[in-house]
C-alpha cells in the first residue's frame, strides 16, 4: 500500500512538472512570437516635436488567448522649441488591416510608466482599435511630457514626463487581430506647446511625419494609398469627437 501511495504521489509530481514545463515554453513560445516595431516620428511644422514610439504585438498574450498589443510613448520634445513645454495627447495609427465592422475594440487603458518615466495623471486614456486604424486619445487633455516639465495651459497639460532612454508612458490593450506592428503607419500624431498662446502642431495622412528608424523595422510614411485611409480614419475620428462632445 505504501508504495502505491509513492507510487500516485509521484506520478502527480511527474505530471504537475509536465504542467510547469507546458506553462513555460507556451510563454516563452508567446515571447518569442512577440513583434516589435520602433520609430521616431516628428511633426514637420511650427513645433517640430518628435515622439520615440515603441509598438509591441505578442500572440496569445491578451485576454483569452488573443493578442496583447503594447503602445509605449515617449515625447522626444520640440527641435524647434527646446525650452518649450509639450504634450502629445492624440495618434492614429494605420494597422495595414482591412476594418472589422462589427468587432471593434474599445478600452480605457491607463498610461504605465516604466523606465523611470513619471506619472502625474493616472485618468484613463480613450484607445479604440476598428481593425484598420488605432486610435489613442488623452481624455484628460493631459498628454505625454518630455524632459521639459509644464504647468497645465487652456485645459492641456502633461499625464506625465519621459525624458531619458528607456523612459515611456505604455497602453496596453488585447485584440483579437494579428496585429502586426511592422505594418503600422502613422495617421495622425497631434502635439500642444504649454505656453500662453497654446502653439499646436500635427502630422500625419494630410502632412506625413518624419518618421525614422530607431533600430528595427519601420513603417513607411503617408503615401497615395495611405492618404485615403487616413481620410476614412479622419473621418471616424470626426464622428468619434462629435459623439463625445453630444454626451457631454
Amino acid at each position: 500500500m505504501r508504495s502505491d501511495h509513492r507510487r500516485t504521489r509521484a506520478a502527480r509530481r511527474g505530471r504537475a512538472a509536465v504542467a510547469g514545463i507546458v506553462l513555460l515554453l507556451a510563454s516563452a513560445a508567446n515571447r518569442a512570437a512577440a513583434q516589435t516595431s520602433h520609430f521616431s516620428a516628428c511633426t514637420t511644422g511650427i513645433l517640430a516635436n518628435c515622439a520615440d514610439v515603441l509598438l509591441t504585438a505578442t500572440p496569445g498574450g491578451g485576454v483569452g488567448g488573443t493578442t496583447l498589443f503594447e503602445i509605449a510613448l515617449r515625447n522626444l520634445g520640440s527641435t524647434s522649441t527646446p525650452a518649450l513645454p509639450t504634450s502629445i495627447y492624440f495618434l492614429v495609427f494605420g494597422t495595414g488591416l482591412p476594418p472589422a465592422p462589427g468587432a471593434e475594440v474599445s478600452a480605457l487603458p491607463v498610461p504605465g510608466p516604466i523606465g523611470g518615466a513619471t506619472l502625474a495623471d493616472p485618468s484613463p486614456w480613450d484607445l479604440f482599435e476598428n481593425g484598420d486604424a488605432v486610435f489613442l486619445s488623452a481624455l484628460s487633455n493631459n498628454g505625454v511630457g518630455g524632459c521639459v516639465v509644464g504647468a497645465p495651459v487652456g485645459g492641456f497639460g502633461q499625464a506625465g514626463n519621459t525624458c531619458g532612454v528607456g523612459q515611456y508612458l505604455t497602453f496596453s490593450f488585447s485584440t483579437p487581430r494579428l496585429l502586426d506592428p511592422r505594418a503600422f503607419s502613422v495617421l495622425d500624431l497631434e502635439v500642444v506647446g504649454l505656453d500662453p498662446t497654446l502653439p499646436t502642431d500635427s502630422c500625419g495622412a494630410r502632412s506625413p511625419c518624419a518618421v525614422l528608424p530607431v533600430g528595427g523595422v519601420v513603417p513607411e510614411p503617408a503615401t497615395m494609398p495611405l492618404l485615403a485611409a487616413g481620410l476614412a480614419v479622419m473621418a471616424t475620428l470626426g464622428a468619434r469627437r462629435r459623439r463625445r462632445s453630444e454626451v457631454a
